[in-house]
């Protein structure tokens, strides 16, 4: 694991009054390298591996002792070394659309998470102060589905009250990694509510959530929409398929967040094991979780 991170860096300042201020440090064992800047400012950032090279900007508006963590690949990286580089606003800059972790849940399954979105999602207003940002740094989502299909709820009702929001969700967040589980932010997911006739529009409702499933939008961006419910994630609009399969290889539907785009609510809509939009009927049908979650 340690041939992928680096072994010193070179701080440089970019202000006027630091432009010949630099500092050297080499990597502790764990990739991580310590600076104490008395100035504070924008710094340039170059890590260096044998002849490897990687840049970045870190602004220090306070004097303060920071971290760095260092450019790796993903999967090589711990859960608390991801999340210091999203919340330090610099996940674009060091992962890509679709670089994935493995998980295995407390059950033994396991799951690949995949970066679908960078700065996508609005942090919940009670975290923001201790996250550091209004955006969450990255957005995941399961590249395959959960291999047991789960019903949405036991009767027709939209995501705020239903049982995979309430009950389902929360029970796989308990299973998964600890260090993850510390690291996940809460996020707002909006979410169309309730049919008003008189405007002929869906209201959008707010929720904040930990695990959560795509709006239909926010996978699919084709005809079957409620404006308001998200934009598309990076992932998907790059043109990635949005068809899952299961661990076995079988494609498989699963749920959205989004009711149907009719009058009254009677279904929830799926993405089918072919890629197509479509609703189930009943929310008590069963069908399969790709959930998604920040850091």
């Amino acid at each position: 694991e340690q041939r992928h991170r680096h072994r010193e860096f070179l701080l440089t300042g970019l202000m006027p009054e630091q432009i010949h201020r630099r500092k050297r440090a080499d990597a502790a064992a764990d990739g991580r390298a310590q600076f104490t800047i008395g100035t504070a400012g924008a710094w340039n950032v170059v890590a260096v591996k044998d002849d490897v090279t990687q840049v970045g900007t870190v602004v220090v508006e306070n004097v303060v002792t920071r971290a760095l963590a260092l450019p790796a690949p993903l999967d090589s990286l711990t859960w608390t070394e991801i999340a210091a580089i999203s919340r330090a606003g610099l996940a674009a800059q060091n992962f890509s659309i679709g670089d994935s972790k493995q998980i295995t849940l407390s059950s033994g399954e396991v799951v690949i998470a995949e970066i679908i979105g960078f700065d996508h999602d609005d942090i919940a207003d009670g975290s923001v102060a201790t996250y550091g940002r209004t955006k969450a740094g990255i957005t995941f989502q399961t590249r395959k589905v959960l291999n047991s299909p789960r019903r949405f709820n036991g009767s027709n009702v939209i995501w705020s009250g239903s049982e995979m929001r309430l009950t389902t969700l929360p029970s796989i967040a308990e299973m998964l990694p600890y260090d993850l589980q510390r690291e996940i932010v809460q996020v707002k997911k909006y979410t169309a509510n309730a049919f008003t006739a008189a405007a002929g529009s869906w209201e959008i409702e707010t929720t904040i959530d930990q695990l959560f499933l795509l709006s239909r939008v926010e996978a699919i961006n084709k005809s079957i929409t409620h404006p308001g419910e998200g934009t598309q994630y990076e992932y998907y609009a790059a043109g990635r398929s949005v068809i899952k399969t299961d661990n076995g290889g079988t494609a498989r539907p699963w749920w959205n967040r989004s009711p149907y785009n009719v009058s009254s609510l009677n279904g929830i809509m799926i993405i089918t094991a072919a890629g197509a939009e479509n609703y189930s009927g009943a929310t008590s049908n069963a069908n399969y979780i790709a959930f998604a979650f920040c850091v």
